[in-house]
């Protein structure tokens, strides 16, 4: 009599700690999507911030700016190594974080040689200068932002169902 009352409870207790575990890992699954869509706004916006001071440097090259667009490019190619490594690393998702990582550094190049041309040429506005320059500049910043928009999309549609079954 005491022995089927305590199989139950045991069964009831293992399953009660099973589903804990798949709850957890879930949980800790959406975390990780809520961080990595986080991440990519964050690169989206320092992202246009870099463009406005690679422009700021076209229009006014001082000290200040170009000090400015440094410490932007800089801050961009760290977040960007930083979101590869949690998208290879933790979300298993390696192409990802390749693509991320070769357009990334085409883009944070293209800023650093627009602001060395600006620079060696002492000219304000000469962003304006060269249309085929201008063309692959703009090419690039696209495909990376496009990047940016298809990881994030790509997270989000994976923590809907995270999130209900959570």
């Amino acid at each position: 009599i005491v022995v089927i009352p305590l199989l139950v409870q045991g069964g009831v207790y293992l399953e009660l700690k099973h589903q804990l575990t798949a709850s957890e890992a879930l949980a800790k699954q959406a975390e990780l999507r809520r961080e990595i869509v986080s991440r990519v706004n964050t690169l989206l916006m320092n992202g246009f911030h870099a463009f406005q001071t690679m422009v700021r440097v076209g229009i006014s090259p001082d000290d200040k700016s170009v000090s400015s667009r440094s410490k932007r490019v800089l801050s961009l190619k760290r977040e960007i190594d930083e979101l590869a490594i949690r998208l290879d690393r933790d979300a298993q998702e390696p192409k990802s974080a390749e693509r991320l990582r070769i357009y990334g550094k085409a883009y944070t190049d293209a800023i650093e040689s627009w602001t060395q041309r600006i620079e060696r040429k002492n000219e304000a506005l000469s962003l304006l200068e060269n249309i085929k320059s201008n063309d692959t500049f703009k090419n690039i910043a696209i495909r990376f932002m496009r990047e940016l928009q298809v990881i994030g999309l790509t997270q989000q549609a994976k923590l809907a169902p995270e999130s209900s079954t959570e």
